[in-house]
């Protein structure tokens, strides 16, 4: 009977990722030389991609007990030969039942690990308690917290300009009743918006959006909503 070891999870993993995200340019699984300053010291999982920001999977079997203080000394580093730092690690815990596995590809293909977000200056998602997937929903997740703070950041300038820009002609408009509509898609109401505009509030500071239903599944496609970066 098989006993299979984090690493070896980890490195297939990783190699999973790989086929699931080309657009990353390199994913290193179980290597040292990656961490700038700390090149003996062997890294779980680092993701990283042209214009993307660094991310660092710490993953542990469960009970994983040091799974979360390990992803929040990541935050922050940097890898060799990335501008930016690790804005985001995400903590993964492995269920016990994968160490007998005999088929460790399709074993691991077929799981559903627990996961969760750190991030540099703000608070885990989710805040409390863990998402569970599966490895394409995992890479799913990657994708989305790898954008840059700052590429984020204007894309939230962008919107707020296109919001104000689509409610001014519609207030002078005959349109004018369709604003409601709109903002109801957006989670949003009229009388908060007009507030937003007069007062300058910030992104963080909006109501969040309607968020779907949760499923039994708790797949991350279903469940996950990005939370407000500032």
């Amino acid at each position: 009977m098989s006993n299979l070891s984090e690493q070896a999870l980890n490195i297939e993993l990783g190699n999973q990722l790989a086929k699931i995200l080309p657009g990353f340019s390199k994913i290193e699984a179980e290597r040292t030389k990656v961490l700038a300053k700390k090149p003996g010291k062997r890294q779980d999982i680092s993701i990283t991609g042209k214009g993307r920001a660094p991310v660092i999977i710490e993953a542990e079997f469960e009970p994983a007990l040091n799974v979360e203080e390990e992803a929040k000394g990541r935050l922050k580093s940097r890898l060799k030969n990335q501008s930016l730092p690790v804005e985001s690690v995400i903590a993964l815990i492995y269920p016990q039942e994968l160490r007998q596995a005999n088929n460790l590809k399709t074993s691991l293909a077929q799981t559903r690990p627990r996961y969760r977000v750190f991030y540099a200056n703000e608070k885990p998602f989710p805040e409390h308690g863990w998402l569970e997937g599966s490895i394409s929903d995992l890479a799913d997740l990657i994708d989305l917290v790898a954008v840059p703070k700052s590429a984020f950041d204007r894309a939230v300038d962008i919107l707020i300009a296109g919001i104000d820009g689509a409610v001014s002609v519609l207030e002078n408009s005959d349109a004018i009743h369709l604003t409601d509509e709109i903002f109801s898609l957006l989670g949003l109401s009229t009388l908060d918006m007009k507030k937003k505009r007069k007062f300058g509030a910030k992104p963080a500071e909006w109501p969040a959006p309607l968020s779907p239903t949760p499923s039994s599944s708790k797949s991350v496609s279903q469940e996950y909503t990005r939370p407000y970066r500032h």
